[in-house]
């Protein structure tokens, strides 16, 4: 028997729930209500039958998900002792890391960090990825719903374009491949 397409807990207990297509597991996802897209382990298991998959929302509309960059602004974002430990030098801590740090950060007033930028029916929001959850504290995950988005902006870079979405309160910008695509997606989205 097979099970009906749905949202079902995940089975490598990653995150919340991931969707079954009715086949086989996609990469949409969800964390704390938030659609996420994650790559998959060949071979997982179908999810067991008779689960009753929990009621799709259109939180869980995915109109768009890529691998991303996003400048996390201000100084709360930190390396972590993990990061120091991946760091060290001969039991020393290679010279000028944090120097580094700082006048990257004085020069974007903040740091890029990588993951992933997902644009659903109801906001935009960014994940950031393992390697960046692991050797960085602070908040480094940021989100925008759609209707306090009142401006998007194409900024030239030196490899991928950059784009700026406004808020009233905040700008969030973005680096990725695509950059113009994501900007016209954000903005069709913010539309209807």
């Amino acid at each position: 028997m097979t099970q009906p397409a749905g949202w079902y807990p995940d089975p490598v207990q990653v995150f919340d729930y991931r969707y079954w297509d009715g086949q086989r597991w996609t990469p949409h996802v969800s964390r704390s209500g938030v659609a996420l897209v994650d790559g998959l382990t060949p071979g997982e298991p179908g999810p067991p039958v008779g689960l009753t998959p929990p009621k799709e929302d259109a939180a869980y509309s995915i109109n768009m998900s890529k691998g991303a960059n996003a400048l996390i602004e201000g100084d709360e974002v930190r390396l972590n002792d993990l990061a120091g430990l991946a760091l060290d030098v001969g039991g020393a801590q290679a010279p000028g890391v944090n120097w580094v740090l700082e006048r990257y950060r004085r020069h974007w007033g903040g740091l890029w960090v990588g993951g992933r930028i997902t644009l659903t029916t109801e906001a935009l929001e960014f994940e950031p990825n393992a390697v960046n959850r692991a050797i960085q504290s602070g908040n480094l995950r940021l989100r925008a719903s759609l209707g306090s988005i009142v401006r998007v902006e194409l900024l030239p870079s030196a490899i991928t374009k950059t784009v700026a979405i406004h808020t009233s309160t905040s700008v969030l910008k973005v680096r990725c491949f695509g950059a113009r695509d994501l900007a016209n997606a954000i903005e069709g989205a913010r539309r209807i």
